[in-house]
């Protein structure tokens, strides 16, 4: 397979099911904890608002081989700025330009909302990942720290 098999296309209620086994394996990857039912409530909340924001990759018109968020958000000084988040391709389609593909489909869509900045969520861990967004002009601006304290009374 190459990435000339792949389509690119806006997230659909059928793709639920793909879309959340990626979002799932991301998490598995960095041993981040998975909310099934947050996911859910944040998916149906997409498609209620009709507020885009996910694209897929989609091999053969039917399997869905990657998925990135993008969303348009606010910082505490009102400022607006895109946000990418959960790029994910499954490990057997990876290294063939999907991820290129839907940087590029999410980048367009963010560029034509007229955001002034975009922000992206890439770990450190993910050489190719963050070859690819430098690749694309982006540059890191900080580090993000975590603390994962004992759950409440423990």
């Amino acid at each position: 397979m190459s990435s000339e098999d792949i389509t690119i296309r806006w997230y659909k209620e059928s793709d639920y099911a793909e879309v959340e086994d990626l979002v799932r394996n991301l998490a598995r990857l960095f041993d981040d904890p998975f909310d099934a039912r947050w996911f859910k409530l944040y998916m149906e909340k997409r498609l209620i608002e009709n507020v885009p924001g996910c694209y897929v990759a989609v091999k053969g018109g039917k399997e869905v081989v990657g998925s990135i968020f993008c969303d348009i958000l606010r910082d505490p000084t009102g400022s607006q700025y895109g946000y990418i988040s959960n790029m994910m391709i499954k490990k057997e389609c990876r290294g063939q330009g999907i991820g290129e593909k839907l940087l590029k489909a999410a980048m367009t869509y963010l560029t034509i909302a007229g955001v002034p900045r975009i922000w992206a969520n890439v770990r450190e861990q993910t050489e190719a990942m963050v070859h690819l967004f430098e690749k694309h002009q982006f540059t890191r601006k900080f580090a993000t720290f975590e603390n994962r304290p004992p759950p409440f009374g423990i």
